[in-house]
């Protein structure tokens, strides 16, 4: 298991490379972006997937990480507004909150 988090303007990016739990070798990517509020001292989960492409198994931790990383610049670049939106309303826990098929 592994995580790295990195900077993308105001959001924090937490990704995530996780041994697979169903019995699959290799391991699923996970996410959670984080936006700080106005105030600059609260961080909001703005989005988070804990099991991206619906539990898809990478063979090396490192391009589970590589994907969770760039699927959250995509988020980030991709939904301004909402996540914009959410650092206004720190009361509200997440915007998106996806934790894997179905949900």
């Amino acid at each position: 298991m592994q995580f790295i988090d990195c900077a993308h303007g105001r959001y924090q990016i937490y990704a995530g490379a996780l041994a697979s739990s169903d019995g699959k070798p290799g391991f699923v990517a996970t996410l959670v972006i984080k936006i700080r509020s106005d105030d600059g001292i609260n961080e909001i989960t703005a989005f988070r997937d804990l099991s991206l492409v619906d539990g898809m198994v990478w063979a090396e931790e490192r391009d589970a990480l590589h994907y969770a990383v760039r699927r959250g610049q995509y988020v980030i670049d991709a939904r301004p507004t909402m996540l914009a939106r959410l650092a206004r309303r720190p009361h509200q826990h997440s915007a998106v909150d996806r934790q894997g098929a179905g949900a």
